[in-house]
């Protein structure tokens, strides 16, 4: 079996060499950039499977890194690492081209899963081929994420299932937020039901990812 590479991008030293001899005590090869300008570079003259990019970097940051690294390396995995969790930096990571998001502090056991997890090198990221704009737009809102969120629990709903399940009185409110989503084509409405659209399922793939590393 190969030895996959992995490339890793913080300015904090002791953190960038503890996450190499990790990598490496689990039989992965490590290439180590401080700096944005340093990973570019890299990334031009070395192939890598992965890559764990810190948010915060001196220079260019976390966020535009990923979108250079990914014209460099377009099947490479990218994975934002950051002590600074909210929705909208991993929604932001990800329509850059990341394709999942750690939460520091971070032990080994779920470093070395982040990435078999997101080992396929032509996988697309669960964003790809979404309008950027309306993505963030939904996720940016805690009652549209619900909704995608019980959607994806239940083929169908109705309204006023909906409605109770969220504990939602204002019907305002809540119509309003369905017509959201269903202009951003992530829902449908059949009738008196409301149900996920194929782009609807891949948002919620996008939510299940946030989800996974906000609450571990």
């Amino acid at each position: 079996m190969s030895t996959k590479t992995i490339l890793v991008v913080d300015d904090n030293n002791e953190l960038r060499e503890n996450i190499c001899e990790a990598l490496e005590s689990e039989n992965y090869t490590c290439l180590s950039a401080a700096s944005g300008e340093e990973a570019i570079d890299i990334a031009r003259n070395h192939a890598f499977e992965a890559a764990l990019v810190d948010l915060v970097l001196p220079g260019i940051n976390g966020i535009e890194l990923i979108g250079q690294l990914r014209q460099q390396r377009p099947h490479a995995r990218i994975i934002m690492i950051t002590a600074y969790a909210t929705v909208e930096n991993a929604v932001e990571a990800m329509k850059q081209g990341a394709s999942d998001y750690l939460i520091k502090p971070f032990n080994t056991s779920d470093l070395v899963m982040t990435l078999q997890v997101n080992s396929g090198d032509d996988e697309d990221s669960c964003c790809d081929n979404i309008d950027e704009d309306a993505l963030f737009y939904t996720l940016s809102n805690e009652i549209r994420r619900s909704i995608i969120d019980l959607l994806g629990k239940n083929s169908t709903m109705k309204f006023m299932d909906i409605t109770r399940a969220l504990g939602i009185e204002d019907h305002t409110k809540m119509y309003f937020h369905l017509k959201v989503l269903r202009k951003a084509q992530f829902i449908e409405q059949t009738e008196s039901e409301y149900a996920l659209t194929q782009a609807g399922r891949s948002v919620l793939g996008c939510l299940y990812t946030i989800h996974r590393n906000f609450m571990q």
